[in-house]
């Protein structure tokens, strides 16, 4: 398989790019439903972090990101649209 063979991506005069990303059902339920786990848990870690850990700027950095991770993971549960299947990374669920 050609690189420019690869699903997910164009090539032009500018180089290589990914398509562009819709935002169209490409996950199914049980996907969704881990997307959704992992969300809720990702928040959960940042709560617990956020009121149990001393502050730190490694808290907070940590803070930001797994209150991020949660929010796109909840957002791909329940769109039923995941990030890394609409670039054309093949994901197990």
């Amino acid at each position: 398989m050609h690189r420019h063979d690869r699903p997910g991506w164009h090539t032009d005069s500018r180089g290589w790019y990914p398509r562009r990303m819709r935002l169209e059902c490409n996950i199914d339920r049980q996907g969704r439903e881990v997307r959704g786990l992992l969300g809720v848990l990702c928040l959960g870690i940042a709560l617990v972090l956020a009121f149990v850990v001393p502050p730190t700027p490694i808290r907070r950095a940590a803070v930001v990101l797994f209150t991020l991770g949660g929010i796109l993971g909840i957002f791909e549960a329940l769109r039923g649209w995941c990030v890394a299947r609409a670039m054309g990374i093949r994901t197990p669920l």
